[in-house]
């Protein structure tokens, strides 16, 4: 295993500090992530979690989720990762409701059977199937 110089740790700790990531802090010296995790924890440099460098409005968050905007979508106006909305939500006690909305889909298509082909299809099924109800 390959140690990195001194140097490169002092500057890797600087620019973490000052608000880089690890992977951009990779990136930017051709090393892993983990690498640079592992430079940080030899050095005694306590690690943020979950958005620790992303100051954001929580209530905003909060309110753009439950009027109907997507994590994804929240994630991209304020410039942060998925992850990073999802944790808020999680730390606010804000149940995630991770169904795909299908916008065009009908959810009362079958209260009302008033078609040939509704009608036709429900006696197909009920004769196949008769056997599972009885």
């Amino acid at each position: 295993m390959k140690r990195t110089s001194p140097d490169i740790e002092k500057q890797v700790i600087s620019e973490y500090n000052n608000g880089k990531s690890l992977s951009k802090l990779g990136e930017s010296y051709g090393l892993s992530p983990v690498t640079v995790l592992n430079i940080l924890k030899r050095n005694n440099i306590q690690v943020r979690t979950k958005g620790g460098i992303y100051k954001l409005d929580e209530d905003s968050i909060i309110n753009k989720y439950k009027s109907g905007k997507s994590c994804r979508e929240i994630a991209e106006e304020n410039g942060v990762c998925l992850k990073t909305i999802c944790n808020t939500l999680e730390k606010n006690n804000i149940a995630r409701d991770n169904i795909y909305h299908n916008k065009s889909l009908i959810s009362n298509y079958w209260e009302e059977i008033n078609t040939y082909d509704k009608a036709y299809f429900l006696g197909v099924f009920n004769n196949r199937w008769k056997c599972f109800w009885e």
